[in-house]
Parts: structure tokens; sequence; C-alpha cells
């Protein structure tokens, strides 16, 4: 598995914005689909860290346990994709990721942010 800066999302286009529910109806993820298949995944870390993974397929990754009760919630679709035009990432007092800004061109803003209580997504655009 490999983490990525925030920034490397920027110029890619997106044709599904989805949350990652769990069993109780959290939000502990987002996934963002990617024009031509793929994906990134956004989610906190055992440090409290925000990550970025990019991932080859579209499904939900086996570190969201147990399966069966994680599931997505689409949130925005465009089959064409919308650029990702904007990345803004919040940093922690040791340089950690901890949260970003995403600005879409036709999906708005979306803030994903990771700390002590979990994860945490809203739009904000």
């Amino acid at each position: 598995m490999m983490f990525l800066p925030a920034d490397s999302l920027i110029g890619h286009k997106v044709t599904c914005v989805a949350e990652v529910i769990d069993g109780d109806g959290d939000v502990v993820g987002l996934q963002l689909n990617l024009v031509g298949g793929g994906s990134y995944m956004l989610t906190d870390w055992t440090d409290w860290s925000l990550r970025v993974e990019r991932r080859s397929d579209q499904k939900l990754p086996d570190y969201f346990w147990p399966p069966g009760d994680h599931s997505l919630r689409v949130l925005e679709e465009d089959s064409q994709g919308v650029e990702i035009a904007s990345v803004e990432s919040k940093r922690d007092e040791v340089g950690e990721t901890v949260g970003v800004v995403i600005g879409m061109t036709t999906f708005g803003d979306y803030a994903a942010s990771a700390h002590a209580d979990g994860f945490t997504l809203e739009k904000v655009g």
C-alpha cells in the first residue's frame, strides 16, 4: 500500500464521489472513482493522519473491516468526469497531513479530515 501526498489528486477526472459508511452509519472514508478506472481512497489512519491511497480498482479496500459492514454511498456522479482543480492540505505540528479541501470543477468542494475521533467529511462549497 502506497500513500500519496494529497496534491497528487490535482488534474485527475472523477466520475463518482462516494462516502464509505460503516455498519453504524458513520462516514469512515471518501472514495473518488477516476475516468478510465481506478480510484483514490481517503481515510484516517492509525496515527490520526489522513491517508490518500491510489488504487487500481474501485472496490472497497480490505482494511475496512469487516467487509460486510462497509458500503459506499454515492454523493456525486458524472460519467464524463469532473476535474480536481485544487487541493488544500492541512498539517499537524509534525507535518502529517490531517485534512484536505478538494475542489472539483462542478461537484464543488469537499473537506476531509482525520482526528482522534475518526474521519469527517463535509461539502464546503
